[in-house]
């Protein structure tokens, strides 16, 4: 038995394409399907502490998450199949195409 005074998570960071846009600038969840040798469907669970990236968008959000657009999602593993994001970056449609890691692929 161990009694830990703190349990460190891996940060969950997943890649791929936006399934299920989010319903509306309020909601709390939206859908990928991640890219690279397997694919799954991933829920994203989003908070108003949830901070976007997007490349030339001055003041990014969730409104700037759309279907068929390419996401990287920074957060905590919740369960299986779902992740709590602390970061969503919206990649421009030229990186969708690749993997990260891949050959001639982004690097974060």
């Amino acid at each position: 038995m161990v009694n830990a005074t703190s349990v460190d998570l891996p940060r969950a960071i997943d890649f791929g394409t936006v399934a299920t846009a989010p319903a509306s600038s309020t909601a709390t969840t939206f859908t990928i399907t991640t890219a690279g040798r397997t694919s799954t469907t991933l829920t994203i669970n989003v908070s108003s502490t949830t901070t976007y990236r997007d490349p030339g968008v001055s003041s990014p959000s969730l409104v700037d998450v759309v279907a068929a657009g390419h996401v990287l999602v920074i957060g905590a593993q919740d369960g299986t199949n779902m992740v709590n994001a602390t970061s969503v970056f919206i990649l421009p449609a030229s990186l969708g195409q690749f993997a990260p890691g891949g050959h001639g692929g982004p690097v974060f």
